[in-house]
């Protein structure tokens, strides 16, 4: 099951939208739809999702904005628009489709492809060292100069750089890496690591207090604090056995 968000803010056009993904493309479900720049910027990092179908003019804005502030993009963008003055700067921003409203069920299904498919690509691609590294308990991070291997359990945490990550070691050592956040999550996700913020995923071994708040916040063991977001608080009280 993919997970979609929508941004649109004619209420035929978002209608139109939800009951075509519903009645016609049951793997796509529907987590949020919102009508403004303003509601989707600050929805959508506290939000988990596959593919966001963007309006390009809202009422208060540009629907490009909402990708332009965000630290990191971990979706798929498909832009939908009455007209195709837009085309270049999606292409800038490696939207996958285009389409011209009123949306048809043709063209949803093209791009829904397209989104299937570049999935699929992104996966086939996976480092394979990488993988089996990651199940020997080592991770591989690529930097300019070539590979590093560092011990999971050295991890405290890994932050979001815009498209790059910064991860953390207990031995106070500091790594960057071209990759982002989200690919990190995927190749972590059978180790004791849980995504606190949209620009934070931490080792659950170096958690030494959590501190209760509206999402309150975790201490880790380099004494670093990290929120947790309120979406988050009640996953991460179930993963501590509270």
């Amino acid at each position: 099951m993919y997970q979609v968000v929508i941004v649109e803010d004619d209420p035929l056009s978002q209608q139109a939208l939800v009951d075509m993904l519903e009645t016609h493309f049951k793997d796509f479900q529907i987590t949020g739809i919102y009508s403004s720049v303003a509601d989707a910027i600050k929805a959508i990092p506290e939000t988990e999702l596959d593919l966001l179908l963007l309006d390009m003019e809202l009422q208060d804005g540009k629907g490009f904005q909402v990708l332009e502030s965000l630290e990191e993009i971990h979706f798929e963008v498909v832009i939908t628009t009455m007209h195709d003055s837009f085309m270049l700067e999606a292409i800038k921003h490696s939207a996958i489709d285009y389409l011209m409203k009123p949306v048809q069920k043709k063209e949803m299904a093209t791009a829904l492809q397209n989104f299937e498919k570049r999935l699929a690509k992104f996966n086939s691609k996976k480092n394979p060292v990488n993988a089996s590294s990651v199940k020997s308990g080592r991770l591989v991070i690529p930097n300019q100069n070539g590979l590093i291997l560092v011990d999971i359990d050295e991890i405290i945490r890994l932050e979001s750089e815009g498209a790059y990550t910064k991860l953390m070691t207990s031995s106070g050592k500091v790594h960057m890496t071209s990759k982002n956040l989200g690919y990190y999550e995927k190749q972590l996700h059978n180790h004791d690591f849980f995504r606190a913020h949209h620009s934070h995923l931490i080792n659950l071994s170096h958690v030494m207090n959590y501190v209760k708040g509206d999402g309150g916040h975790v201490i880790l063991s380099d004494n670093s604090h990290v929120d947790i977001s309120r979406r988050k608080k009640d996953d991460f009280l179930k993963v501590l056995g509270l």
